[in-house]
């Protein structure tokens, strides 16, 4: 059986998009929760992939309290990364291929990069969420 992380490998990347016609970091998080977890994440007007570090606080304030950071990766968690302090991209963790983060970069197509290949391209915070709503054994669809 493929990993549910292997379709959006390749996913168009679009500012702003949070569908099957294109996704920035966010907008990939919220699709994958909705298509695979059926959890349903806010849309919050102006954060796109350009403008997280500049609605920081709001981020952290409606969104961050939906979820509670993990010392280690699981399957589907929300990965938070930053190439300074504050938290500026997303993506999530897919065990598959010995674990990688599934993330839409740069106006890229969305991407699988290990943690270290990410060290490479200059992040150096990855940090592991799970969602308030999930469920101790949660079942991919």
């Amino acid at each position: 059986m493929m990993h549910w992380a292997a379709k959006y490998i390749g996913h168009p990347y679009k500012e702003g998009g949070r569908g099957t016609d294109g996704v920035d970091c966010w907008g990939l998080l919220c699709l994958v929760y909705h298509q695979e977890f059926h959890i349903e994440l806010p849309e919050i007007p102006g954060i796109t992939a350009t403008a997280v570090l500049a609605f920081h606080s709001a981020l952290e304030k409606e969104v961050l309290c939906d979820w509670e950071e993990s010392d280690w990766p699981f399957d589907g968690c929300a990965v938070a990364m930053s190439q300074k302090e504050a938290i500026h991209h997303v993506g999530l963790w897919a065990d598959a291929d010995g674990g990688k983060i599934i993330h839409s970069w740069k106006q890229q197509k969305v991407i699988a990069d290990t943690p270290r290949l990410l060290a490479l391209k200059g992040i150096k915070t990855v940090r592991y969420y799970r969602h308030s709503l999930w469920t101790q054994r949660q079942e991919v669809a």
